[in-house]
């Protein structure tokens, strides 16, 4: 994973100091995963029996070896000083986590009580904070407006735009005339749209029309990739490094070039939604942003969006958060007859993460299948820990 040689990125790479701790737009998301990377790594080794000074030395000894190779010889990596420090951090609380194992497994009722209030204070602090982060903000600086612009990070498309409109209001190529209106219409719900010919399928993600600051941030992108449209606008996730939500309609773009096709996409009232129309009528995905996105902020896939999986990922990424809830609140419970109290803070928690969270910041209901998924992890995790009392 870290030693692949990214040609792609030469450019973004140059640009990046070997000094920098926070590097690049995603950086937040990048400390995450570098953290969680070497968490296996200090806790096998300590499990192992290795001493602490022997687990730290090696997790910096690897890290130290995986930059400088990518330093010297594997092209398209960065190598910073933020990935040994972060890698460092993510050996050192593996070897923490492997110390304090006995204790998660097997805790006393009063220590179990601790867990099961922490493990819901975390998924709830989770839960707010990627609802905070589906909200849209846009910057106080300059925008310009792009047809199928070539950008360094970015395929670009081979068909041709005809027209573009942001926010309702026809878009040049070129820096946009009001941008206190514009900015507000994007804010009220407004978003991109195009008409275009079509060309060949790209291979990665390719900009039909964007719009980026002076800064060269993106602001809101309209884009192929294959034959898939991707919409895509700057929420307070990107604002924090993390991975924005974006919306995927699979299969919607012509699969050869000359065709003529329309595009628009949008964020409003906290669904992403996505409309392509090839000349037989269109077609529309749309979807409620949901606090239990969390999952989505970090994953290290290029230029992610929502497909036809995001229902199954969330029920996984529930499951497995409140799993150690159940787990903890049985546990708490131990020789205790009657398990009335402990479901019920289960069943409050569920209910202030799922419908709470998502009514305190305005996002629509979420999904039946979110507080399924919640039960499900929640109730598996009570069982073993009834099992195991």
């Amino acid at each position: 994973m870290t030693l692949t040689p990214q040609p792609q990125n030469v450019e973004q790479v140059a640009r990046t100091p070997l000094w920098c701790l926070r590097c690049g737009d995603l950086s937040g998301m990048d400390i995450l995963l570098n953290v969680i990377l070497f968490l296996p790594l200090g806790f096998g080794l300590r499990l192992a029996g290795w001493p602490r000074r022997r687990v730290l030395l090696a997790a910096f000894a690897t890290t130290l070896f995986v930059e400088l190779a990518q330093y010297f010889f594997i092209v398209g990596r960065d190598a910073t000083l933020s990935d040994i420090l972060t890698n460092t951090t993510g050996g050192l609380l593996g070897m923490v986590l492997a110390e304090r194992f006995p204790l998660l497994l097997w805790p006393s009722p009063r220590a179990a009580r601790w867990l099961a209030a922490g493990a819901g204070a975390f998924w709830l602090a989770l839960q707010a904070v990627t609802a905070w982060g589906d909200g849209v903000t846009l910057p106080e600086r300059p925008f310009w407006g792009q047809l199928a612009p070539e950008l360094g990070q970015f395929d670009r498309f081979r068909g041709t735009v005809t027209a573009a409109k942001v926010a309702g209001e026809a878009m040049p190529s070129a820096r946009l005339p009001d941008i206190r209106s514009v900015r507000e219409r994007l804010l009220a719900g407004g978003g991109l749209e195009a008409s275009a010919v079509s060309g060949q399928p790209t291979a990665r993600l390719a900009p039909i029309v964007s719009v980026f600051d002076e800064g060269q941030q993106e602001i809101t992108l309209l884009g192929q990739w294959d034959r898939d449209l991707v919409f895509r606008i700057h929420t307070r996730a990107w604002s924090l490094g993390l991975r924005g939500p974006a919306l995927r309609l699979a299969r919607a773009l012509p699969a050869d070039s000359g065709r003529p096709f329309t595009a628009s996409g949008r964020l409003h009232d906290g669904y992403l939604e996505i409309v392509a129309d090839t000349g037989s009528g269109p077609r529309t995905r749309r979807l409620a942003l949901s606090p239990s996105f969390g999952w989505s902020l970090v994953l290290p896939f290029e230029n992610y969006a929502f497909g036809d999986a995001v229902r199954l990922l969330t029920a996984l990424w529930l499951g497995g958060l409140l799993l150690p809830l159940g787990y903890w609140a049985a546990r708490s419970r131990a020789g205790v007859p009657g398990p009335g109290s402990a479901l019920l803070l289960i069943g409050i928690t569920i209910t202030a993460g799922l419908a709470g969270v998502a009514a305190l910041f305005r996002l629509p209901p979420v999904h039946w299948s979110e507080w399924l998924a919640a039960g499900a992890g929640a109730g598996a995790g009570w069982l073993l820990g009834r099992r195991g009392a």
